[in-house]
């Protein structure tokens, strides 16, 4: 890793399409506790590396309350619109949810 960043903790993944993953992981970035969303593509060239994108959202831990809370409320909306697909199912406790 760079001298800027010194750890990264992965907390859930999932794929976005064929060549795209998104990531949710702690990092401790120029000294700061963060937690970051952000979407990682395949670069093509061999490597098992996935590479980040600028596509993404990086906050102070601290604010992981306040997202959480905009999560919950936009998969409110979307289950009160009828849009509920069957393949999703809500995970035990969490509030978030995952296409098996």
């Amino acid at each position: 890793m760079d001298e800027k960043t010194d750890e990264k903790t992965l907390v859930y993944e999932f794929e976005k399409n064929a060549l795209e993953r998104v990531r949710a992981e702690f990092t401790r970035w120029s000294g700061r506790d963060v937690f970051n969303l952000r979407v990682f593509y395949d670069a093509g060239d061999g490597t098992p590396d996935w590479r980040p994108t600028k596509k993404g959202l990086t906050v102070r831990t601290e604010l992981i309350p306040e997202l959480k809370k905009a999560v919950d409320l936009a998969f409110k909306k979307y289950e009160a619109s009828g849009k509920m697909v069957e393949s999703v199912e809500k995970m035990p406790g969490s509030g978030f949810v995952t296409n098996p």
